[in-house]
C-alpha cells in the first residue's frame, strides 16, 4: 500500500482540548521541508501518570515530562518488506503531555491564555518532530541547534510566532 498524502493520526486520551487543525498544518509544512512527502505519523495525548509511566521506562526519568518522541523502526531500516507494505513512510509516533504544555505556557505568561497553550504545544510537537528526523537534544550544542531549527522554522510558517520559554530559552 503506497501513501498518496500525509497522515497524521490523533489520539487525544485527556479532556484538554486540543488544536488539530494546527498541528495538522504544521504536519504537512514539516514534511514538506524536510522532504518527507506522503509520511503518517502518530500523535498522542496523555496525561501526567502515563507520561510518568513512559519517560521511566524509555528514558530512565521517573518524572513527566512534556514529550517523547519514538521514530518507527520500520523507517529506519528500509528493506523489501517495508517498503512494499508502504511502512517505511511511517516517521513514527509523538506522546505529548498537554497538562505539562499548560504548566509551562503558563510560567511563560502571567495569564495563561489560549494562544499560550497553542503556541507552547505548537513549539513542542515541533520538537517532537524534530526527534524524528534525527536531532538530538542530548548534549548543548545539539540542544541550542535544535531550539533554533524548530524556532526558525515556526517564525517561517506562523509569522505572528514568538516564543520564550523558561525551559527552552538559550
Amino acid at each position: 500500500m503506497i501513501r498518496s498524502e500525509n497522515e497524521l493520526n490523533i489520539c487525544n486520551k485527556t479532556k484538554i482540548t486540543i488544536p488539530t487543525v494546527l498541528l495538522k498544518q504544521a504536519f504537512v509544512y514539516f514534511l514538506k521541508d524536510y522532504r518527507r512527502l506522503n509520511y503518517s505519523l502518530s500523535l498522542v495525548f496523555v496525561g501526567d501518570v502515563k507520561m510518568r509511566e513512559w519517560n521511566r521506562i524509555y528514558r530512565g526519568y521517573d518524572k513527566s515530562t512534556d514529550v517523547l518522541s519514538f521514530p518507527s523502526f520500520l523507517a529506519q531500516k528500509k528493506n523489501k518488506f517495508s517498503v512494499e507494505l508502504g511502512l517505511e513512510k511511517e516517521l513514527g509516533e509523538i506522546i505529548i503531555n498537554p497538562v505539562q504544555i499548560k504548566r509551562q505556557a503558563k510560567k511563560n505568561s502571567a495569564l495563561l491564555r489560549k494562544e499560550d497553550f497553542q503556541k507552547e504545544l505548537l513549539f513542542i510537537f515541533v520538537h517532537g518532530l524534530l526527534h524524528l528526523v534525527g536531532y538530538d537534544d542530548e548534549t548543548e550544542k545539539g540542544r541550542i541547534k535544535m531550539l533554533a531549527e524548530g524556532k526558525k522554522f515556526l517564525k517561517k510558517y506562523f509569522s505572528d510566532f514568538s516564543y520564550s520559554s523558561n525551559k527552552y530559552d538559550y
